[in-house]
């Protein structure tokens, strides 16, 4: 509780309630055709704890720094939001699909 004085005014807070998922962004990554999904590494780190082969030290820590932002649930790879949405790492033509149908509605 917090106490006002007498004679102030204060606005009213209005929540609004949706009926479809909120997605904050996409995020659009180039395609490195090494046949690994972009997200291989954070995978290999958050599961295993292994980093990829020959890292610098920069990758290590910058790796460190990511994988907190991700978990592994049912066998597939979440990054988490400050909102607590997890949302679905994709790669390739499922982020596509994922993209058309966000867009085209």
């Amino acid at each position: 509780m917090v106490e006002l004085s007498i004679g102030v005014k204060l606005r009213p807070i209005v929540i609004k309630q949706r009926d479809l998922p909120a997605y904050e962004y996409i995020n659009a990554i180039d395609d490195v055709d090494d046949g690994l999904p972009w997200y291989h590494d954070i995978w290999n780190f958050v599961k295993r704890g292994e980093f990829p082969a020959g890292p610098t030290k920069k990758d290590r820590v910058v790796l460190q720094r990511l994988a907190p932002q991700y978990i592994i649930c049912g066998g597939k790879l979440y990054r988490r939001s400050h909102c607590g949405m997890h949302k679905l790492c994709v790669n390739g033509a499922k982020a596509t699909s994922v993209t058309n149908l966000i867009f085209t509605k």
